[in-house]
């Protein structure tokens, strides 16, 4: 949850409405981003910290 306030302010307010959609919202936005870098499927992760 900490990250994903970090990765978006948006979210802060719409964490106490439904903090479950928060986190699948990050999943599929990590996802793009594999493709986009198979080699370093773990770099989007330290970024999002």
């Amino acid at each position: 949850t900490g990250a994903i306030r970090l990765v978006g302010m948006e979210p802060l307010p719409k964490e106490p409405k439904a903090p479950a959609a928060a986190k699948p919202a990050a999943a599929p936005a990590a996802k793009p981003a594999a493709p986009a870098a198979p080699a370093a499927p773990a770099a989007p992760k330290p970024e999002v910290k």
